[in-house]
């Protein structure tokens, strides 16, 4: 059985022995002490060397893993690097800003200051901001109900202004009917000085008359009629020249009194052109205040621009940080997963090699890989609470962000108040624009009234002419009328008096008297035939004078159209329209006076006609009369004017005094509501950019804690990994130091195996006994070998899962005569030597 044990070693053995160099190339295994002693280095050997691959492979993959926890570590390094610097710009800026904020803050507190002491307002000076706002509340309201008083009085002002100049239209138009009168009074004036010229001709040619007849009519008796009739003549000639004196002196009196009208009138222009002046500087001024208050507007609306840029700026950059930061959040996730996934396959790994390893108990590497791979355990745990940091710190970051989007929010706010100022000064803006427009219209009004007041006058002064005019051609008919009736009435006289001539005389002078009296009528009759082409060219005057009415009438829509198109130049050109309507109320205070002159001779005329016709008793009456009325009219026109001077005067002075009130209650109003408005915004400003200086300046040190605060952390952290990274390092070290003495002992135990066995092999060559092989119940063979040093006992060769032939191979020691204590047990690989090695069997 033996013999055939030996027959199945192969020749592979002896072939991996050989090229191993533990035989010799002429040395044969003869003894199965030999071959068992071989068997069990060739063993010892494989088992190293597979060991040893396993540990080549470890340690490289734990080197590739130190390695790559070595890149993570430099890379938290960098971006802990990164994070710092971005904070410390951070805040470096927002420490900027900061200083910023304090320098404008306390700069509008020191204009406040310097406004305050300018004005007197020292008692502000150490308020608070709503103290200031609440006592300039206070005096808005006073300015206001005070403004609203002037305004009342100015209206009441208005209403006696408007009542007053209604009287003065009136006074007007009576001046205006009055001096009418006075021109046809002058023009009756005319005639009756004409027709008295004619009447002291002719008075003078009676006389002649009378003489020639008295000094004809030697001894006839005077005629009383004629006498009679001279008498009155004459005493009507000095009621007619003490009538011209009187009126002549009454005719200087109402120049004297028009210059004066005409004086004061120009008073009141003055003074109305000064009150428009006073009025368009005032609206020059409230344009001005306007401008200011639009250009204050466009300041705040383009730092409302400005702002709102910003506040843009802020939320992009906000936006930028959000998606970077979402972006590395995103990235640390999927490298947590991933590295929670490296950690979970590890940690599944290292479980296997410990569940391998645990059944291996003899190596005394397992305690080691044991620390090591709770080294590794701790080093997930660590990384986990790595992740978890860098988790809160991404809330934390995603907190400021939120934190950021609130200061927008208060951008926003501020954003709202300033709009809402902006709108409160436009809206003010807007009541005092409606205030100029009122002022304006007013004097547009006034200016219409005017413009309306001089058409009239215009349109009246037409109808006075087309009335003068009738009037004339009614006075000139009743002229011509009154010619004929006084040339019938001396017919009537030259007949009576022919007739007394024709009785009286006698005698031989009655035919030379006939005669000559014959050639009086014949001139008598002549003087007729003048006066009635006389009366022929004024019945000629009187057409051209109708046919003069009938033009002035056709160009009455002329004038009316000029006086449109005026009024348009008039509505373009209203600086000319104040002089020219000056001019024309100078001109009109003129034509005023002569109006009057013209009634006052229309009077006197109406009284001569009135004493022509009732002679002298009548005409004592009449001139009673009309001196009654004369000094009952003048009397009133006096008390009239006084009363009209003294109230102008009166309203003029108030108005004057209202209207300074006004412009200096105005002028405070507008300075202290600007004031007001300029300190409540720069209050409300210089209040939000504390606000907000003092938010940044929380949110900059919170941001500074947080920063900190990883700062503290991220070092830590580059320590702990410094410490393990050195730790395993010295580990490495340990490791390379165990596989440098690792294979020393290989090299040591090859050198001993091959000792043993040559010594094996020596020894078995020595004895020249073989082993005995047999087969076992499995069928395998088996074999023991008894020399003097033990037994070796070896089993036949198995082929394994790789195809190796192996063979088991037992050495014992001998103990005793029949004890043997187990030494040594290996396996060889017999594929190699399989078909080389042959030994020889022998049966037991």
């Amino acid at each position: 059985m033996e013999m055939d044990q030996h027959s199945k070693i192969t020749q592979d053995v002896i072939e991996a022995l050989f090229r191993y160099d533990l035989l010799e190339k002429n040395e044969e295994i003869s003894s199965p002490d030999k071959f068992v002693a071989v068997d069990s280095l060739w063993q010892l050997f494989l088992a190293t060397e597979e060991k040893l691959e396993a540990m080549k492979i470890s340690h490289t993959k734990e080197m590739n893993e130190v390695q790559q926890y070595v890149d993570h570590v430099r890379s938290l390094s960098e971006e802990r690097d990164k994070l710092t610097n971005e904070f410390e710009h951070e805040n470096e800026n927002l420490k900027q800003q900061i200083k910023e904020i304090q320098e404008k803050n306390q700069i509008e507190i020191d204009e406040v200051t310097d406004m305050c002491k300018q004005e007197g307002l020292t008692e502000l000076i150490g308020s608070t901001i709503s103290e200031q706002v609440a006592y300039l509340l206070v005096v808005r309201d006073t300015v206001l109900k005070k403004v609203e008083v002037l305004q009342d009085q100015l209206q009441h002002s208005n209403e006696q202004y408007n009542k007053v100049s209604e009287q003065l239209n009136s006074l007007v138009s009576e001046e205006s009917e009055l001096q009418q009168r006075m021109t046809g009074a002058m023009s009756e004036m005319g005639g009756m000085a004409s027709k008295l010229t004619e009447a002291l001709q002719e008075r003078d040619q009676l006389k002649q008359e009378v003489t020639e007849l008295t000094a004809a009519l030697d001894g006839i008796k005077t005629l009383p009629s004629v006498v009679e009739a001279k008498a009155d003549t004459e005493a009507h000639m000095r009621e007619l020249e003490n009538q011209k004196e009187y009126y002549s002196n009454e005719n200087s009196r109402l120049r004297d009194e028009a210059t004066q009208a005409r004086e004061q009138e120009q008073c009141s222009r003055l003074e109305l052109s000064v009150h428009i002046e006073e009025l368009q500087e005032m609206n020059k001024n409230l344009k001005e205040v306007n401008f200011r208050l639009n250009e204050q507007l466009n300041s705040l609306t383009s730092s409302d621009t400005e702002m709102g840029d910003e506040r843009r700026k802020v939320v992009a950059n906000s936006q930028k940080i959000i998606e970077e930061m979402q972006s590395a959040l995103a990235e640390d996730e999927a490298k947590t997963q991933e590295q929670n996934l490296k950690h979970e396959a590890e940690t599944q790994r290292l479980r296997d090699r410990i569940s391998q390893l645990e059944e291996v108990k003899d190596l005394d590497g397992l305690v080691e890989m044991r620390a090591q791979l709770q080294e590794a355990k701790r080093q997930y745990e660590s990384q986990c609470l790595e992740t978890e940091r860098v988790r809160e710190s991404l809330t934390s970051c995603e907190r400021e962000l939120s934190l950021r989007e609130a200061t927008g929010s208060s951008w926003k706010d501020q954003h709202d108040t300033q709009l809402r100022i902006a709108t409160d000064l436009q809206d003010r803006n807007a009541i005092l624009e409606a205030e100029l427009t009122k002022v304006w219209n007013q004097l547009k009004e006034a200016l219409d009234k005017l413009n309306q007041s001089e058409r009239e006058r215009g349109l009246l002064q037409l109808r006075i002419k087309d009335d003068e005019v009738e009037a004339k051609n009614g006075e000139n008919r009743k002229a011509v009328d009154a010619n004929e009736e006084e040339i019938a009435r001396l017919r009537r006289k030259l007949q009576d008096m022919e007739e007394r001539v024709l009785s009286e005389t006698s005698g031989s002078d009655q035919a030379t008297r006939i005669v000559q009296l014959e050639t009086k009528l014949d001139f008598m009759k002549q003087q007729a035939e003048g006066e009635t082409n006389k009366r022929r060219e004024l019945e000629t005057r009187l057409e051209s004078s109708e046919r003069d009415l009938n033009n002035t009438r056709g160009g009455e829509e002329e004038m009316r159209n000029n006086i449109s198109e005026l009024q348009k130049r008039a509505l373009n050109a209203e600086a000319q329209i104040l002089l020219v309507t000056g001019e024309r109320e100078q001109h009109e205070t003129e034509k005023l006076v002569a109006e009057l002159n013209r009634t006052q001779l229309e009077d006197a005329v109406e009284l001569l006609r009135g004493r022509m016709e009732l002679y002298a008793a009548q005409s004592r009456n009449y001139a009673d009369r009309y001196k009654n009325l004369k000094s009952k009219h003048k009397s009133k026109i006096r008390r009239i004017r006084e009363l009209f001077f003294l109230e102008r005067r009166a309203t003029a002075e108030e108005l004057e005094d209202l209207e300074r009130r006004l412009a200096s209650a105005e002028d405070s109003l507008s300075r202290e509501l600007a004031w007001k408005e300029e300190a409540a915004s720069d209050v409300q400003r210089s209040e939000e950019e504390r606000r907000l200086a003092i938010h940044n300046t929380d949110n900059a040190l919170k941001k500074v804690e947080k920063n900190l605060e990883k700062i503290n952390h991220l070092t830590q952290v580059t320590e702990d990994l410094d410490a393990k990274n050195n730790k395993l390092q010295r580990q490495l070290s340990m490791l390379e130091k165990q596989k440098q003495e690792l294979a020393k002992v290989v090299e040591a135990t090859k050198v001993e195996q091959r000792e043993e066995l040559n010594t094996l092999l020596s020894s078995l060559n020595m004895s020249g006994s073989l082993p005995y092989m047999g087969r076992n119940n499995q069928g395998d063979f088996t074999g023991n070998y008894t020399s003097e040093s033990g037994i070796v006992s070896f089993a036949s060769p198995i082929r394994d899962e790789f195809g190796s032939l192996d063979l088991g191979v037992g050495i014992k020691d001998k103990v005793g005569k029949n004890g043997h204590e187990l030494r040594q047990s290996s396996y060889l690989n017999l594929t190699d030597v399989e078909n080389s090695l042959v030994l020889p069997t022998k049966s037991v």
